[in-house]
């Protein structure tokens, strides 16, 4: 005998939601990952090897501004008006959301396990709208692989990073 009008109607249900979910993708909603960057240095901001500016590769850099913000991130890349890209990729590689950091704050100076006294330059960002996958890994300007998250730990963290570069 044929289906019931209600069976036909639960099937035609489900075949609307199957195309509804291919046609929009993922059904996990897309997020804004948001975090930080501290750069550690020991007072010196690394340069390029054919700036013209320092001796050598190193050149001393004053702390702070007048305005509390930073006045070298330590790294030649970084400037700390901000600006340097922030990518996040999957484990293949495919990136999946481009962001810019905020221009850097002067964290006073800490001291490292080993004894060697540093000072941080706090970089504020925002990546919108990666979508979810099993891994995430982060690079900013030219700092590949800084960290990598599995999708348990950005969700256990509420999609907020924070990395570290240098020290």
């Amino acid at each position: 005998m044929g289906a019931s009008a209600g069976s036909r109607w639960m099937f035609g249900l489900g075949l609307v939601a199957l195309v509804t979910l291919g046609a929009c993708g993922s059904p996990y909603p897309k997020r804004t990952f948001v975090g930080t960057l501290d750069t550690r240095s020991e007072r010196t901001a690394t340069l390029p090897p054919n700036a013209s500016a320092c001796t050598g590769t190193t050149c001393p850099s004053l702390p702070v501004g007048p305005d509390g913000s930073c006045n070298a991130s330590g790294f030649f890349d970084i400037p700390p008006t901000g600006g340097a890209r922030v990518t996040v990729e999957d484990g293949d590689g495919k990136v999946l959301g481009i962001g810019t950091l905020t221009k850097g704050t002067y964290q006073p100076p800490a001291v490292r396990s080993g004894g060697a006294p540093y000072q941080d330059c706090r970089f504020g960002f925002s990546i919108p709208a990666v979508p979810r996958t099993h891994s995430y890994t982060f690079a900013v300007a030219g700092h590949p692989h800084l960290a990598t998250f599995s999708f348990g730990e950005i969700k256990e963290r509420r999609w907020t990073i924070a990395l570290t570069l240098g020290g």
